[in-house]
Order: C-alpha cells, then structure tokens, then sequence
C-alpha cells in the first residue's frame, strides 16, 4: 500500500482549496418602511443595524463587499446598483454578479444577507454551501431569499430573460437559478428590521 501511495502522483498535490467565500451585505433599499431613515444605520442595543450584521457575517467570510452605495464608515467595497436591467433588490445581485466576476471570479459566486438581519445564523455560509449550488435559506416561517448563495454561472444563464423584465422579485429569481432551500429548524435567526416595530422586536429577541 505504501508503494501504491508513493506511485500515485496526487498523494503529493496540495490539498484542494475551497473557493473564496465572498459575503455580501445588502444595504441599496429605500428604507420607505422606516420613514425614510436609512435602516443600516438604527440602533438596536446600542449599535448600528449594519454593525450587527457586519458582526454575525465577518468570521463567515474570506471577502466582505457591501451592495450598496455607502460603506458606513467600515471602509468595505461597495458595489451600488447598475443602471441596465430590473430595479429593486434583484438589482443588487446582478450588479453583484458582475462584480464578483471582475474581482473574486475564483469564488464562483457569493453569498447574501440584508442590513438589517442582525441575527444570522452562525453556519449561514457553510450550511448554503453545503447546497452544492444556488441555495436560498428557510425556517418554519417560509423561505427568505434575502439570505442566499448566488452563483455566478446560473446569474450569467438568467441575465438574457431577466434584464428586459421591468421588475423581478428575489424569489423568483432564486427559482429561475435552480436554488434550493436550506432549512433552519429554529425561529429568529431571519428577522428583517424593516419597521419601527420590527426593531421593537428584535430588541426584545435579545432579551
């Protein structure tokens, strides 16, 4: 058996590396919910939305990128939206898209999660992952799409249909890509602060 392993030529390779997981946060909505008061920037326990976010999201990830215009002072790429194709948050993961594929084409794809999620589970990124592809998230709740895994090869085959379309909602984008759910047993990790009383909410969550 020894011989064996010294004759074969990939007993010697360096183990495979994984690709690069790229993380982005989403932060390009309107906020109209909360008055027009940008939600990344509320506070919840006395830190910023983005803050917590960027807390549960960083030891996940090997590249963090905000979609987005604003960097909030963390000094994180930002990649606003492209003008060309549907508006809304479908926005954001096409321009995404392209910029994982001029910056990060090693990584594949790259994974999603909103500002204003400021519990995300732990194993986000290695449960969607494990998916082997496209890959959505989901509790007893319903799915979230929001909290997602994007690869680049199954945006690239969507883009033809999907940039004429006048509007595109996430779910359904997930199912053009083939996503499939990676279900969470447990409530709360998913929470979106999208209201006043949805902050009201999250803070007693921490409670």
């Amino acid at each position: 058996m020894a011989n064996e392993a010294m004759n074969d030529p990939s007993a010697n390779r360096p183990a495979r590396q994984a690709p690069a997981r790229v993380v982005a946060l989403l932060a390009g909505g309107a906020s109209s919910r909360m008055g027009g008061r940008d939600k990344a920037l509320a506070r919840l326990a006395g830190a910023r939305l983005v803050d917590h976010a960027l807390a549960r999201l960083g030891p996940q990830a090997d590249r963090l990128v905000i979609s987005g215009p604003h960097d909030y002072g963390t000094g994180l790429p930002c990649v606003p939206d492209s003008a060309e194709g549907p508006r809304g948050p479908v926005a954001g993961i096409f321009s995404l898209w392209r910029w994982v594929e001029a910056n990060a084409a090693e990584a594949r794809g790259f994974f999603t999660a909103p500002v204003d999620g400021p519990f995300a589970p732990p194993d986000l990124v290695a449960r969607l992952a494990e998916a082997g592809g496209p890959a959505i998230a989901a509790d007893p709740q319903g799915s979230h799409p929001v909290f997602a895994y994007w690869t680049c090869a199954a945006l690239a085959q969507a883009w033809p249909a999907a940039k004429d379309a006048p509007s595109l909602s996430l779910k359904a984008l997930a199912a053009t890509c083939g996503a499939r759910a990676v279900v969470w047993p447990e409530e709360g990790f998913f929470l979106n602060v999208n209201t006043p009383d949805d902050l009201e909410r999250a803070a007693k969550h921490l409670l």
